[in-house]
């Protein structure tokens, strides 16, 4: 208690004061509350409405594109490839088998059209493959390639087989949707059509091909592979099926023929079977065969020299068998004309059959024939004529002049009774 005259501090119990003696009057203390600052709330923005829907957006665009993303890792996938390219197979989508095939570089020779009949060829209406599953898949090549097991149920014509085979992939350079690997068909059992690289064409000179319906152009004649008498043209690409060429020789002759090109089949050089000609072709040749066989021996009958005639023959002095038929046309004359008790006084050709027909290593055309003929003999004392008839074979070499074969050689000379008599 505090002295209110003096200000001394005394006792809660004193009545006066411990210094100045005055009477001490409580004073009732006040009471002092402490006061306490409040807390400060923490400011809570709410977020705007825009920034709600960027947050919707933003978790949803997250989960479509985490849907996205399994979604193509599965589609791109070795084994959904080869389940959609089975599929594709069985729908004869011919333009989504050749997607899956790649194939890259020069085309000229394996285009859309090229695959197409390919594999028409291979596959009939019918064909399917049913019941399949999708076995493992090993990767070889660090990756690169993928090799995928398929059983399943084929069915080939009437018959259907249980099959098991295999499907290679290759993993292209580029990527597919940005990020996902690229998986292309390089090998399969079924349809067998892979590529041979480097394929050779060997034919003679002046040869217009047509390989798979795709002209052969000078783009692709290989320098480094020609002669005298042929030319080679190298394609870069074919595949590995039976494939038509259509040739047509300098002379107008047309050949059709298949060829099968394989990794042991590389080129082929270009060889002729009566089968490889048509009728009318064949007929242009007998034709030219009676023609210039009735001239020359008109030119025995009337005595003529080789230079009377010659105009009848092709104009390749240089070839070994024009030489050869000067020589015997000038030793044939000699025995027709000598000293015979007979006379050769008519030649005629009845029929000219092609037996065979090829090259010479010249790249002559070689012509083996059957020649009937008949001809008319007349005896030098009474003047008396006799009609004989007889066959023979002969080999007629030709070669392409005015888009024509003329002929520029014969193996023999058909011979006359008289002739033996």
């Amino acid at each position: 208690m505090y002295c209110s005259e003096c200000g001394a501090k005394n006792k809660k119990t004193a009545e006066f004061c411990e210094e100045c003696g005055a009477k001490l009057e409580p004073v009732e203390e006040e009471k002092t509350t402490k006061k306490v600052a409040p807390k400060k709330k923490t400011a809570t923005k709410k977020l705007s409405k825009k920034q709600k829907i960027l947050i919707v957006a933003i978790v949803a665009i997250v989960v479509v594109l985490f849907i996205a993303f399994q979604v193509l890792k599965t589609a791109t996938s070795p084994k959904k490839i080869v389940e959609d390219y089975i599929e594709a197979i069985n729908t004869k989508d011919y333009a989504k088998l050749y997607d899956y095939a790649n194939y890259s570089g020069d085309t000229t020779f394996i285009s859309e059209k090229v695959y197409t009949e390919a594999v028409k060829n291979k596959l009939e209406d019918s064909s399917t493959i049913s019941n399949f599953t999708i076995g493992k898949v090993a990767y070889e090549n660090g990756g690169l390639t993928a090799v995928v097991t398929v059983n399943s149920n084929v069915k080939l014509g009437s018959s259907t087989t249980g099959a098991t085979f295999e499907v290679k992939l290759t993993k292209a350079r580029e990527k597919q949707y940005l990020f996902f690997p690229k998986w292309t068909i390089s090998e399969e059992e079924l349809l067998e059509l892979n590529t041979v690289e480097d394929f050779n064409l060997t034919v003679p000179k002046d040869t217009e091909i047509t390989f798979g319906g795709v002209k052969v152009t000078d783009k692709y004649l290989n320098n480094d592979e020609k002669d005298d008498y042929t030319v080679t043209y190298t394609l870069p690409q074919v595949l590995t099926t039976s494939t038509n060429i259509d040739y047509k020789l300098p002379g107008g002759l047309e050949v059709e023929q298949v060829v099968n090109p394989s990794s042991y089949n590389t080129g082929y050089s270009l060889n002729l079977s009566t089968s490889d000609i048509s009728e009318e072709d064949q007929k242009k040749l007998t034709d030219k065969i009676t023609e210039t066989t009735n001239a020359m021996m008109k030119g025995i009958v009337e005595n003529k020299t080789f230079n009377d005639i010659k105009s009848n023959f092709a104009n390749d002095t240089d070839s070994e068998y024009y030489k050869e038929l000067e020589d015997e046309y000038a030793d044939y004359r000699d025995d027709v004309q000598g000293d015979n008790y007979v006379s050769l006084s008519n030649f005629d050709v009845d029929e000219v059959e092609i037996s065979s027909i090829g090259f010479t290593r010249n790249y002559e055309l070689s012509v083996f024939v059957r020649l009937s003929y008949s001809w008319t003999e007349t005896d030098k004392d009474s003047g008396e004529t006799t009609e004989e008839d007889d066959y023979s074979y002969h080999t007629f070499y030709l070669v392409p002049e005015d888009d024509e074969y003329k002929i520029v050689g014969i193996s023999s000379f058909p011979a006359t009774i008289s002739w033996y008599w």
